[in-house]
């Protein structure tokens, strides 16, 4: 079995929700399937690469690129969860039935970070990221995988 290539994650390091979730993923990255990148921060702006988008659409919403392709928002993060096993959470972001519901929330959530930050929702994200690997791992076809 050939080994995937990782897929790069460009995050907003200057949200604690974001690092939050990042910071969880990273603890149950075990197979390097994920390449964490912060958007935040001026270094990243004066080093931005061809072909990635503009630190400003970065910022916005995650953004993730596999094989050379893009995705962003819901999709992003229905491929990271896919990736790291996480079938109920990809199933979510990825559920067709869900799409116009999860985009429109997806959209309130990006303006309301800020607010959403001050009320502790890093914290909220942190608890269930952590909860859906522990999910994960208990699953028999995860633990046979490791």
């Amino acid at each position: 079995m050939s080994k995937k290539e990782t897929i790069e994650v460009y995050y907003d390091g200057s949200c604690p929700i974001c690092v939050a979730e990042i910071d969880e993923l990273s603890r149950g990255d075990r197979d390097n399937a994920l390449s964490m990148i912060n958007c935040a921060g001026e270094d990243f702006a004066s080093a931005l690469p061809e072909g990635v988008p503009a630190q400003d659409d970065l910022m916005r919403a995650l953004h993730i690129r596999e094989d050379g392709q893009w995705l962003s928002g819901p999709e992003a993060f229905a491929r990271i969860y896919e990736r790291m096993g996480m079938t109920r959470m990809a199933g979510f972001w990825g559920s067709r039935a869900l799409k116009p519901l999860v985009h429109s929330v997806y959209r309130l959530f990006v303006v309301t970070r800020p607010l959403l930050a001050r009320l502790g929702m890093a914290r909220v994200v942190r608890w269930f990221v952590r909860r859906e690997l522990r999910h994960k791992a208990s699953t028999p076809a995860s633990r046979s995988s490791h």
